[in-house]
């Protein structure tokens, strides 16, 4: 584990699983949208880690916490061309987005939506843009909530699905993990939750 600037980044590669034929190993940012490190989102993304770095794919990680700030809408990226004006851990997000072919997003649910980290995220890749256009790279979606009805997670995967879509449409799906307690203090998530996320990180192809 590395620290660098507000981030806390670290790097996985698993060298006794090579490559096989006609299977793409993939270049991972997996990014922790949420304010606690160690709690049921943090449990499900090291879950989902733990099976990627299994099947031989390399995974940075970025935890968020409170060190992001939402985008002003300035503009100021696409008008200069020297990226976002606002210096915060997306400094060292930017160089992993552009290392990247695959992008991993686990965030708690927020009033029936995604964090607002997840959101604030989102907004500032607009720098990365260019006409609202922007390179391909596959999405994954890991999510935790108290509540596990059937339409708890429906705003959040509408949302995600068209974000997916502006990213080159290459959705690798979404693990929603509800039921989970999320009392202060307390953070308790199923066992089958966490099973669940190491088999969808082992399985990405």
């Amino acid at each position: 584990m590395i620290s660098v600037g507000h981030a806390m980044i670290t790097l996985y590669s698993d060298g006794s699983f090579p490559e096989m034929k006609g299977e793409i190993m993939r270049k991972i940012l997996l990014v922790l949208c949420s304010a606690n490190k160690t709690g049921n989102t943090a449990k499900l993304a090291q879950a989902f880690r733990e099976g990627a770095k299994e099947a031989g794919h390399e995974v940075a990680e970025v935890f968020l916490g409170d060190n992001i700030h939402g985008c002003r809408g300035c503009g100021a990226c696409q008008v200069s061309g020297k990226g976002c004006v606002i210096h915060d851990v997306m400094d060292e997000v930017y160089p992993l987005y552009d290392w990247c072919d695959t992008i991993i997003m686990a965030s708690p649910l927020f009033f029936w939506s995604v964090s607002g980290q997840m959101k604030s995220f989102l907004d500032r890749l607009y720098a990365k843009g260019k006409d609202d256009r922007y390179e391909k790279r596959g999405m994954a979606l890991l999510m935790t909530a108290g509540d596990d009805n059937e339409e708890t997670f429906a705003q959040a995967q509408s949302f995600f699905n068209v974000i997916s879509m502006i990213h080159g449409g290459e959705n690798l799906g979404a693990y929603f993990a509800g039921g989970c307690d999320g009392d202060p203090g307390h953070h308790v998530i199923a066992e089958k939750h966490l099973e669940n996320a190491r088999t969808f990180g082992r399985d990405l192809r």
